[in-house]
């Protein structure tokens, strides 16, 4: 209701020919719409971020919106040195805007969509592989570790880990935490947060976590208080180092193991074990399946063993066996 009333006020300011809206007039539009004010703290934070790029436009009528200006833009921050998942974040709310243009009969296409992303090319998450969970369970006692198998074994996202409360862990004969973010899926099916499944080889870990305590944060800063992510990636480096599963990143350096690398774990061994795509899709609070399967899922050893084996049966579908050997490549 209020995001209704936001926008009706917005309209209602509005004494100018339809034709005459700017850039701006259509980021203030988006802005109090209802698809912007049911994102999470972070994902409105992440479009506001954004909008200081494309605020270089602010005051061109939106009917002189092209590709042109929107790559401009992303040009800038490329020569900048700017991310590429900066640029795609400004192209995201460039997009936004241009779908809310053509919904007011302003744009005749997405001019957005037909930006080339440029910049430094982000270093993707790799997965920890079986050896290197071996490894951090044999060190299972260090609460860091625990923390870091229970997001590998959870697919939680580390800022939903955060902020969970004791009181959202539920250790019945089906156990699982009470958490969400992000977008409406993340948030569970009433919006008081998704069920995240507890299995049976983690639950002596989120004992540990708890420490017999009723109240408060599962994971603590160093203060006891509610911890902070700059302080806490800091010992998630320090922990793999010390468990010999890489070095401390620096600047020229990216960590191939980062925190994302738990939940793309988790997503990896899901699929792998043949999960339910509709459920899968819940437990990580996913819009869409093809989110997961696009951006969480990865080759593991032995799926390229798998499928090169599998790609030896056409040998007996072309009957190449009946073929003689100098004959074959």
């Amino acid at each position: 209701l209020e995001a209704d009333a936001a926008l009706a006020q917005f309209r209602a300011s509005k004494n100018k020919d339809s034709f005459s809206l700017t850039l701006q007039d259509i980021y203030e539009q988006f802005v109090a719409g209802k698809y912007f004010n049911e994102l999470s703290k972070s994902g409105q934070q992440s479009h506001k971020g954004a909008w200081k790029h494309l605020s270089k436009y602010a005051q061109w009528r939106i009917m002189d919106i092209k590709t042109a200006q929107i790559q401009d833009v992303v040009d800038i921050l490329a020569s900048n040195g700017r991310s590429k998942e900066t640029a795609a974040k400004v192209r995201n709310l460039a997009s936004k805007l241009c779908e809310t243009a053509m919904k007011n009969d302003l744009m005749d296409k997405n001019y957005a969509l037909l930006v080339d992303l440029s910049g430094k090319e982000k270093v993707e998450a790799k997965i920890f592989t079986s050896e290197q969970l071996k490894t951090l369970w044999e060190y299972k006692d260090d609460e860091m570790v625990a923390s870091i198998l229970v997001m590998c074994y959870t697919g939680i996202r580390p800022n939903e880990l955060f902020n969970l409360q004791i009181e959202d862990v539920h250790l019945n004969s089906y156990a699982y935490f009470q958490a969400g973010s992000k977008t409406k899926k993340g948030k569970g099916r009433e919006g008081t947060g998704r069920v995240i499944p507890i299995i049976h080889d983690i639950r002596p870990l989120v004992l540990k976590l708890i420490d017999g305590r009723n109240n408060g944060y599962l994971i603590r800063g160093l203060d006891g208080e509610k911890v902070l992510y700059r302080s806490w990636l800091t010992r998630f480096y320090r922990t793999l180092e010390k468990c010999g599963l890489q070095k401390i990143p620096d600047k020229n350096e990216r960590a191939k193991l980062q925190p994302y690398s738990c939940r793309h774990t988790y997503a990896t061994g899901m699929v792998r074990a043949g999960a339910k795509p509709e459920l899968l899709t819940e437990i990580l609070g996913h819009e869409k399946y093809e989110t997961t399967m696009n951006n969480y899922n990865h080759y593991t050893d032995e799926d390229i063993k798998a499928l090169c084996l599998e790609a030896e049966k056409i040998s007996n579908s072309f009957n190449l066996d009946s073929l003689d050997k100098k004959n074959r490549l």
